[in-house]
């Protein structure tokens, strides 16, 4: 009997497409046994992790939205401050910071979890850490193989690991933590499939989203963004390649910070994994 592994790229707000993937899953009583995830990934992967339903997580979602994209005009007025006294400039993260660790506190408090090793399913969360530059992931279960230039974390509460995975550099502050400090994970493994394989999965299923839907634009924001995809594409083929199955999610004209349509992106999601339904259902 194989034991599917299933692995969440990053992709900001497009995340809200995995929910639709998941609908799709359980309609096809497609069992998951391992889990993992990598920035916006992580904070899906964590709300199936921990038996959300496809109408809560969207719920979530929508009820969070504006507070998760607001951008923290206090930091940047401090910033400017500093700037015009000091010369020097010391802005962490333009967004909100305490928006996002509430929303990620909210979801285990929901289900009354707190910490990573109160998830059932082996479940990975990947981060970087700026000071050794290693690849760092949280785990709920001991893991069976481990990389020699991984730092492997348990024990660690899910607000903490979250919102280390998805702390992109200028954008949210990094998270500091023991000897740590933590940026998105996406820059340097964005789709984790290899530790699937070494929780014990014996098959592996990766969704991603795909990364040639850009247009050009003068928004720094989305600059910056762009440019974590083009860090991690390498990455993010040689996992493709060692996924048993990958999708890459089409979501065009869907903004990373920014989207009106959720429901239109839950659709794409489903639509994603009925389309190769019979892919997936080979795996099993």
């Amino acid at each position: 009997m194989e034991k599917l592994g299933l692995a969440l790229g990053g992709g900001g707000i497009k995340g809200v497409a995995y929910i639709g993937a998941f609908k799709a899953l359980r309609e096809l009583n497609v069992n998951v046994e391992y889990l993992s995830g990598t920035s916006s990934g992580s904070i899906f992967a964590t709300l199936f992790a921990l038996d959300y339903t496809d109408d809560e997580m969207l719920k979530k979602v929508k009820d969070n939205y504006k507070y998760l994209i607001a951008i923290d005009k206090k930091k940047i007025v401090l910033g400017l401050y500093s700037f015009i006294r000091t010369r020097t400039v010391n802005i962490k993260g333009i967004m909100n910071d305490k928006s996002v660790s509430q929303l990620i506190r909210s979801i285990g408090e929901q289900k009354k979890v707190s910490n990573m090793n109160q998830i059932k399913i082996p479940y990975a969360v990947c981060t970087v850490d700026t000071i050794s530059t290693k690849e760092c992931i949280f785990l709920s279960k001991e893991i069976k193989n481990k990389q020699k230039d991984i730092d492997y974390l348990y024990d660690v509460d899910i607000e903490r690991a979250i919102r280390s995975s998805m702390a992109f550099p200028g954008i949210f502050s990094s998270v500091n933590y023991d000897k740590y400090n933590f940026i998105d994970g996406g820059t340097k493994d964005n789709l984790p499939v290899q530790v699937l394989m070494d929780m014990g999965a014996t098959k592996t299923l990766a969704l991603n989203f795909k990364l040639d839907e850009y247009t050009p634009t003068d928004d720094v924001l989305a600059v910056l963004l762009r440019t974590c995809d083009i860090f991690s594409q390498k990455d993010v083929l040689r996992a493709q390649e060692k996924a048993d199955y990958f999708i890459e999610i089409s979501a065009p004209g869907s903004s990373l910070l920014s989207l009106n349509d959720f429901d239109k992106l839950v659709d794409i999601g489903y639509n994603a994994i009925m389309d190769n339904k019979d892919k997936i259902l080979s795996l099993l």
